[in-house]
């Protein structure tokens, strides 16, 4: 099946605010993330914009392989995505990502590890953004480990709400 491709005409890009926002709004409604039942999904689902059903997936309990797979459906259908999971890939996702390689599937999938334990340092919210918008423009089936910083969650834990469809643990 091959990729849908769509253009969005205008006059975009000449910093003008109002026509960049109507830009990124119309590009986030075909984008779609998808997280593990786990710290990371639960910072997606409480922090990430959502102007269209199904643009932010997490499941009420842990399956490993669950935000790979969606990722992978998704790019199927033609919808650029991202799967994030916390820590290493497990069995699940890394089988998945192999699928998606030996398809030919674009698919990104991240892996947020404690900055304690990465290859490098954290990302500043800029660079996660950029790293983000990589994974959706497709291209090669990509893994990349993003380092992360675990302190923000009390914080988002006491604004939000605490967390409720699984454990802290999972």
């Amino acid at each position: 099946m091959a990729a849908m491709r769509i253009v969005i005409c205008g006059y975009y890009g000449f910093s003008n605010a109002g026509d960049d926002a109507i830009l990124e709004a119309s590009v986030s409604l075909i984008r779609s993330a998808h997280a593990d039942a786990s710290i990371s999904g639960f910072w997606l689902a409480r922090t990430f914009p959502t102007a269209q059903p199904n643009s932010v997936v997490v499941p009420s309990i842990p399956q490993p392989g669950f935000a790979a797979a969606a990722a992978l459906i998704s790019a199927l259908v033609g919808r650029p995505a991202i799967g994030i999971i916390d820590g290493p890939p497990d069995e699940a996702s890394l089988i998945i990502l192999e699928m998606a390689k030996s398809r030919g599937v674009p698919m990104a999938l991240q892996a947020w590890v404690p900055e304690e334990e990465a290859a490098g340092p954290a990302l500043s919210a800029d660079e996660h953004v950029a790293a983000s918008l990589a994974g959706f423009e497709g291209g090669e089936p990509r893994l990349d480990e993003v380092a992360v910083t675990d302190s923000e969650v009390e914080s988002l834990v006491e604004v939000a709400g605490e967390i409720s469809a699984w454990s802290a643990e999972s």
